[in-house]
């Protein structure tokens, strides 16, 4: 479904969900469950950017390219820096989820979900079905079962 978003002109997603994550596009805040994970604008630029192009491998020269609006003088440590504090906030499953290819980038290995704008769905509409295919913690119309 996120690959649907990113390969045509869709409004982007309101949010990224990936292991126990979400990626409050819109507000620029990582939560893990209802907390929220404190994290530098930038190292949730680049994670975001990361879970948008999960499985697939990103230089830090595609994502200066990408997030940086001056290129910095060492690119290496100033994305370095940004990974390292995406470790650390996400903690034990970090080296999993941001895995690190030596001289060539990083790769995001968690499955990602994308959850739809919500000007995109309208409670009201009849005809606005909810997709079986979001993310069961995205879906507005899931049924709360507690």
């Amino acid at each position: 479904m996120l690959a649907a978003y990113l390969s045509r002109e869709l409004t982007p997603p309101r949010s990224l969900s990936f292991d126990q994550f979400t990626l409050d596009v819109l507000r620029c805040v990582l939560r893990r469950g209802a907390s929220k994970v404190p994290l530098r604008r930038q190292s949730f630029e680049i994670l975001r950017y990361l879970a948008e192009h999960a499985g697939k491998l990103v230089s830090s020269d595609e994502l200066i390219e990408a997030l940086w609006s001056a290129k910095p003088a060492d690119h290496n440590a100033s994305v370095g820096q940004c990974i390292k504090e995406i470790r650390r906030a996400i903690g034990d499953d970090a080296r999993w989820l941001v895995k690190t290819v030596s001289g060539r980038g990083y790769v995001f290995m968690a499955e990602v979900s994308a959850c739809p704008p919500r000007t995109t769905l309208r409670r009201s509409d009849p005809k606005v079905k909810p997709n079986p295919d979001w993310h069961p913690g995205c879906d507005p119309f899931r049924r709360r079962t507690s």
